[in-house]
């Protein structure tokens, strides 16, 4: 009896103990399991944001300033924006990108969404045949622009977002300004003191042409900037959006020189549109030269 009742005690408790271990097995693999799939969904929304095209040239081409002719403009940057956007500059940086079956290059990353200007000049206009500088009823804009042009982007529309475009107007506006002086007064605190339009193409700015140029340039009046240091200078006598407060009949453009200088709204100059691509716009692939430049999709 006694020893019967010992064997079966003694088998019970074996069972007991392999029960155990067999439990904390499977509590252990539930716990590694968990674990690893948390690190593959972590590993899958890093790729998911890294993917999008602003985070992808955000996190993968930025590495330090000057390295794939991009710049971050934080406080650290010497006569830079100081705004917290990446932005292209020298010479013939790698920022190329296919867009409308085209080429176009990239401005930078600004307020998280890339900003891009067409490679070449798509026509040659007047700005307006109404007899004053003003951009929001001028013809360039309302007839070509968001009309007659934004007509031929239909196919890529959806990947191009509505934009306030503000419209500089301030009368301290001036070509003897550095490139950081016309940006505080295009695109600073004051920036919509004359107004903004909300539409889907724009044309440059001067502070987008002047922080083209090399930083060794940013020191330079924008009337003074005939540099080869600039990307931005490959179209000649091209309009930018704004006006000569000074001059009621006339514009900003960068002339054949590459300086910025007034133009008379009747004259006829190069127009590269602009836009800001939405972040639906991932990066699919190549490395942002010419000849390889950046396939994005939605």
């Amino acid at each position: 009896m006694n020893k019967k009742g010992f064997i079966s005690t003694t088998t019970v408790y074996s069972f007991f103990l392999v029960f155990l271990l067999m439990l904390l097995f499977i509590v252990n693999n539930l716990v590694s399991n968990r674990t690893l799939l948390n690190g593959i969904k972590e590993k899958i929304k890093d790729e998911i944001a890294i993917s999008s095209f602003a985070s992808y040239i955000i996190n993968e081409v930025y590495t330090t300033d000057g390295e794939n002719g991009l710049y971050y403009h934080d406080a650290d940057l010497t006569n830079g924006a100081n705004d917290n956007n990446y932005r292209y500059s020298g010479s013939n940086p790698s920022n190329y990108v296919k867009f409308n079956n085209e080429l176009w290059r990239i401005i930078g990353v600004i307020n998280g969404k890339v900003k891009i200007i067409r490679n070449e000049a798509i026509t040659t206009r007047t700005y307006t045949d109404n007899n004053k500088n003003d951009y929001v009823t001028s013809n360039l804009y309302t007839d070509y622009l968001t009309d007659e042009y934004l007509n031929t982007l239909v196919d890529v529309e959806d990947a191009i977002d509505n934009n306030y475009w503000y419209v500089p107007s301030d009368e301290d506006i001036k070509l003897d300004l550095t490139a950081n002086g016309v940006y505080s007064l295009e695109l600073g605190e004051n920036s919509n003191a004359y107004g903004a339009v909300y539409s889907k193409v724009g044309l440059l700015y001067i502070s987008d042409y002047a922080y083209a140029a090399a930083p060794g340039d940013w020191v330079k009046k924008v009337n003074e900037y005939n540099t080869a240091n600039n990307w931005l200078k490959n179209v000649p006598n091209m309009w930018t959006m704004v006006r000569d407060f000074n001059n009621i009949k006339n514009f900003f453009y960068i002339d054949t020189s590459g300086n910025v200088a007034s133009g008379e709204i009747t004259n006829t100059y190069s127009v590269r549109p602009v836009v800001v691509l939405s972040n639906s716009n991932r990066y699919i692939s190549g490395s942002g030269s010419e000849m390889d430049p950046y396939i994005i999709g939605g």
